[in-house]
């Protein structure tokens, strides 16, 4: 996988960002560079952090939210979300 970012040119070095956008924003710059994803990525992509106590749940965690985002109409729905309330109702239609 490294290897596939390197030869693609999918990787962004930087010494710090002012804030979080600033980082999505300059993450975002080699993928545009050559098309992969549109100018306006950076400004529709859900942002999820994970954290876990142990590796097996981090990895877990990743494959539970790789299954999650592969369903565009959950993604669609995730936009829209305003609280928590909101969250729990996609949990009881989608998972």
């Amino acid at each position: 996988m490294l290897k596939e970012f390197v030869e693609s040119k999918h990787y962004k070095f930087a010494e710090s960002a002012k804030d979080w956008k600033d980082a999505i924003r300059m993450s975002c710059e080699s993928l545009e560079a050559d098309g992969t994803v549109e100018a306006n990525y950076k400004d529709a992509t859900l942002f999820f952090t994970l954290a876990s106590c142990n590796p097996e749940q981090h990895l877990d965690n990743m494959s539970r939210l790789a299954e999650m985002l592969s369903n565009e109409e959950l993604i669609e729905d995730l936009k829209k979300v305003k609280g928590p309330e909101d969250l729990l109702k996609l949990q009881e239609k989608y998972l």
